[in-house]
């Protein structure tokens, strides 16, 4: 008897060790496929800590997503991402099609920084990438959440910035979106943060002094010009 409980055991773990390592795997592919959509577009590259896809339920996370910034700004990343949550999906990574029933971004912080080189957000959008509808999969997304994100004017140092302000929780559905390619989602999220950014700075929210405040009104109406050729 004893036997076969130490045989159940062990056959039990040798389970649960398949089924954890399946769901490491399945991570690393959504990592990868994410890596392969991105990184065409950026001077720099997308970064992601960890990820973790459950084989079963097709939930999981992936953690520490950065974009770092480019070569002669302070300040080691552009964006940065603590957490992402998914729901249900992706279901095909290697297929045309991918399907999440939700995704959430949690713990978002975001750093503008303007050296005379210009903008650490121009200076990562590669010229040359392939801007067409190259490696952007079409997504069927139910739920998208984008949490507060913490917007920094420059670098923190010392962990610290005291030019910032916040922009508020943005949520999608897929009734939102004029169609299921994964740039319109992006068009739609930009928009409605350009929404809030353009609204704060009218209202005297965002610490750009009197000098820099040209600047932002400038930055978000080519912002949208640009969003708007590529839509």
């Amino acid at each position: 008897m004893a036997r076969y409980k130490k045989s159940f055991i062990i056959v039990v773990c040798a389970f649960v060790l398949i089924i954890g390592g399946s769901g490491y795997f399945n991570g690393f592919r959504l990592k990868k496929s994410l890596q392969h959509i991105v990184n065409p577009y950026l001077t720099s590259s997308l970064n992601i800590g960890s990820a973790y896809i459950n084989a079963f339920t097709g939930n999981g996370y992936l953690k520490n997503v950065r974009i770092p910034n480019p070569p002669g700004f302070m300040g080691a990343n552009a964006l940065l991402i603590e957490r992402i949550d998914i729901k249900g999906g992706p279901r095909s990574l290697r297929g045309e099609v991918i399907t999440l029933d939700e995704i959430h971004f949690q713990n978002i912080e975001l750093a503008v920084l303007q050296t005379n080189q210009g903008s650490n957000f121009v200076k990562l959008w590669n010229q040359s990438g392939r801007h067409s509808d190259y490696g952007l999969k079409e997504i069927h997304l139910q739920t998208f959440r984008l949490d507060p994100v913490k917007v920094f004017l420059g670098p923190k140092i010392m962990n610290q910035n005291p030019f910032q302000f916040t922009l508020q929780a943005i949520e999608a559905k897929e009734s939102d979106l004029k169609d299921r390619r994964m740039r319109s989602l992006g068009q739609y999220i930009a928009l409605q943060a350009l929404d809030q950014i353009e609204a704060l700075h009218q209202a005297g929210h965002i610490p750009t002094g009197q000098q820099m405040g040209p600047w932002v009104q400038e930055g978000i109406q080519k912002a949208r010009m640009h969003l708007k050729k590529y839509q």
